[in-house]
């Protein structure tokens, strides 16, 4: 009997190495591209924006890089009105302060041409909790 049960053995489990790769790759994937598409901005929220006029311009050094020639790009003195937080909407408060405009850092040249055409409005945006973020889009 003793030899029987040593030809039988135990029953045989089968693996399934694919299946623990699926799995794994589906749990693991998704949650990475959240959190690298949080951390490099892909999955921005709503952005709040507002109307502003463009009071002055003024051109000021970009932060230096090491061994490159110096950078610089356009901020913006504008006034806007930030939107109310309510469906109704009584006025809100107006904003009046220095805004980066966006695009590249460039040389000073090429900003001082911009600032020619001298913009009277630009489309102000900034994340929902962050007002300090925000950033002009020239018109």
């Amino acid at each position: 009997m003793s030899q029987r049960q040593s030809e039988v053995g135990k029953p045989r489990r089968y693996r399934r190495p694919w299946l623990g790769v699926l799995v794994g790759s589906l749990l693991f994937f998704p949650g990475a591209l959240y959190f690298l598409g949080r951390e490099h901005g892909y999955f921005l929220p709503d952005l709040n924006s507002a109307q502003a006029r463009v009071l002055e311009t003024r051109i000021v050094e970009a932060e230096p890089t090491d061994g490159q020639p110096a950078q610089y790009r356009l901020e913006a003195h504008v006034v806007f009105e930030m939107p109310s937080a309510t469906l109704i909407k009584p006025p809100g408060r107006f904003q009046d302060r220095w805004v980066p405009v966006s695009g590249e850092a460039a040389s000073r040249e090429a900003l001082e041409k911009i600032r020619a055409q001298s913009p009277g409005h630009c489309h102000v945006v900034w994340r929902p909790q962050e007002p300090e973020t925000a950033q002009c889009r020239l018109q």
